[in-house]
């Protein structure tokens, strides 16, 4: 029925916004503290359920066997799906890591602790995987859904009641793993909000009221998720936006649009007005080091520079670090190796003066750095598939992605 999600729902935002009100200590640090460990272990009990199931065989094979043919098929819906994942999980463009992160102590390595939650949250989706896809695939079969509500709510739904008398057991062992994924994501989320208000009211030399703010949070949250419940995935006859039932719709616009923006919109804000110097000053505090602030610097310079003559030793030695250190570490932090960023550096920049301008491209070739027409030619070829004369006709702007890593030249032996 309609009414019940709602009830839910409503039941769910209540025990929410009573954690949240009981602030950090008093109410997340003591719910997560032990709700976190509990959910590693159930999860554990799943995966071991679910990969020794009849069939299970399948399943892995399913999850762990490369498919290049989704990435033929249609390689942008395969980055957006992967970008929205990235973005939910790791609660990215919704300053939730910030919020988090102010509450450390001083002493704390903001880098390693970035590391350790970027790798737990690898590992985490990893194990979700092994407890859903295998027992997915043995008891749901190759058609069952693979993704979104319809995965949790009715393939995994059978899956449970395909297990026999255990069924309703592990089935209760899941769906407690569910709320407990679903409450803290939750938490979070009201937390960044309601720690905005707290942080304006401070600044404005005043007191603040958590109860006040978590509630209001939580009362605009309750408009949209009863909505939500009340469209019961679209099976409950009311409108459907752009097709999609609500939870999808909601899905599409808060993982495919907001968050990416939110995301942009923090980064210029940190680069262009909070500085990176202020970032470095934060990290930098007890002894801590800022291991990755040189190649940002390194970033910088090669944006400001890139139609002069850059190589690994000019670099290493203008910022006093060793040509292998640069050399690993860029590649560690931007994913690029340094030849690559330049070269990508100069194509970029070479686009926009083929798109933009009537610049003969002779004179674009040296103004963006490249030593001869032969070597522009051959760059832009590797990075967008075509040459600069038919880019420019065709006009069309193709994404570069990152190339195959290439081995840094000895030092000293070229330049870029």
């Amino acid at each position: 029925t309609q009414a019940e999600p709602i009830i839910y729902s409503v039941i769910f935002l209540a025990l929410t916004c009573l954690i949240v009100m009981g602030g950090i200590s008093g109410g997340i640090e003591k719910f997560t503290k032990y709700a976190m460990p509990a959910l590693f272990v159930m999860l554990l009990v799943v995966i071991i359920r679910s990969v020794t199931l009849p069939g299970a065989g399948e399943g892995l094979r399913f999850m762990l066997y490369p498919n290049l043919e989704p990435l033929k098929e249609d390689f942008m819906a395969v980055i957006s799906s992967a970008g929205g994942q990235m973005f939910f999980s790791l609660s990215l463009g919704m300053g939730a890591m910030i919020t988090y992160g102010s509450y450390l102590q001083k002493k704390e390595n903001l880098e390693k602790n970035a590391l350790i939650v970027v790798c737990s949250d690898t590992l985490v989706a990893v194990m979700a995987a092994f407890a859903i896809l295998p027992a997915a695939i043995a008891l749901g079969g190759e058609d069952a859904a693979m993704s979104g509500p319809s995965l949790l709510f009715v393939t995994l739904q059978d899956v449970f009641a395909a297990m026999g008398s255990f069924g309703p057991v592990f089935g209760l062992i899941f769906y407690i793993l569910v709320f407990i994924a679903a409450i803290t994501s939750a938490i979070s989320l009201v937390e960044v909000v309601t720690t905005f208000y707290m942080d304006k009211a401070h600044a404005k030399g005043q007191p603040g009221n958590r109860k006040k703010y978590t509630i209001l949070t939580c009362l605009a949250i309750l408009v949209l998720a009863v909505i939500v419940a009340a469209d019961g995935l679209g099976s409950n006859g009311l409108w459907q936006p752009l097709g999609y039932c609500w939870l999808d719709f909601m899905d599409l616009w808060s993982e495919g649009i907001m968050m990416p923006l939110g995301a942009l919109f923090m980064c210029i804000f940190i680069g262009y007005e909070y500085k990176v110097e202020n970032i470095a000053e934060e990290i930098e505090q007890n002894g801590n080091v800022f291991r990755t602030q040189k190649v940002y610097a390194v970033t910088s310079y090669i944006h400001r520079h890139y139609a002069s003559e850059l190589s690994l030793e000019y670099l290493a030695e203008k910022f006093f670090i060793s040509p292998y250190y640069l050399s690993h570490q860029f590649r560690r932090v931007t994913g690029f190796s340094l030849i690559n960023y330049i070269q990508i550096t100069r194509v970029r920049n070479a686009q926009q003066l083929l798109l933009y301008t009537d610049m003969k491209i002779a004179d674009i070739t040296t103004s963006c750095g490249f030593t001869s027409f032969s070597q522009f030619n051959r760059v832009f070829n590797k990075f967008c598939h075509t040459s600069p004369s038919q880019f420019r006709v065709n006009g069309i702007v193709t994404p570069i992605t990152a190339i195959p890593y290439e081995k840094e030249p000895s030092p000293g032996s070229t330049k870029v």
